[in-house]
């Protein structure tokens, strides 16, 4: 009877170990879960403010700050481009070679490399006298070019200025502002007046930087 009740009391003992296993795993394991699940959505809701926050800082539209070291500054005043080649020169109105007839133009050039060319058709009138002249106040280098209307053209000597020669091979002469240009020469062909294009050229000694000019000029 007592081994029976020994038994008994034993085997009640082991099934009630037994059963409180599952008891104690289910609440932790289910708990576990439920904290993920939580930390997980805190983590995303806690992220998405900060990314909003980095993109409205980038304003793509008004940063157009050059990067680049040869990037060519924007020029406040400047002339309508692309002037920067004799078939692109921008053409004034005709002049003869008296020198009332003359005139004066306005520019900005941005930078050593934006030369900025002037265009004019000067006509040889009796009594008067041809002599390309220009003149500028700033500091800035200005060149005159001279095309012969007929034959070649034959510079014969710079009296304000040093000689150079255009990209595209036409004679003249170059100064270094504020200074003056004046150039003598001749349409050797015979029968032929001196009749010409002069092709006027302003560029920056600086590399970068924008630099307002002002020439004078007459034929």
């Amino acid at each position: 009877m007592i081994r029976a009740l020994s038994v008994a009391l034993l085997s009640a003992s082991l099934l009630a170990c037994a059963g409180e296993a599952p008891v104690d795993e289910d609440p932790v394991r289910e708990a576990g879960a439920d904290s993920g699940a939580t930390a997980e959505t805190t983590v995303d809701s806690g992220e998405e403010p900060d990314t909003f926050v980095i993109d409205s800082g980038v304003d793509v539209a008004t940063d157009s700050s050059p990067d680049s070291a040869d990037a060519k500054p924007v020029c406040v005043g400047s002339q309508a481009e692309p002037n920067n080649s004799i078939p692109s020169a921008i053409l004034l109105s005709p002049i003869d070679d008296c020198d009332s007839s003359g005139s004066k133009f306005k520019g900005v050039v941005a930078g050593a490399g934006d030369p900025d060319f002037w265009h004019y058709l000067g006509t040889d009138k009796f009594g008067c006298t041809v002599d390309p002249f220009a003149s500028t106040k700033d500091p800035v280098r200005l060149c005159v070019f001279i095309a012969c209307g007929s034959g070649t053209t034959e510079l014969k000597k710079c009296s304000k200025g040093s000689p150079t020669t255009s990209p595209g091979g036409l004679p003249g002469c170059c100064t270094t502002g504020p200074g003056d240009v004046l150039v003598d020469y001749s349409c050797p062909l015979v029968g032929s007046d001196d009749n010409a294009d002069v092709f006027m050229r302003v560029d920056a000694l600086a590399a970068t930087g924008c630099v307002p000019y002002e020439v004078s000029y007459h034929f």
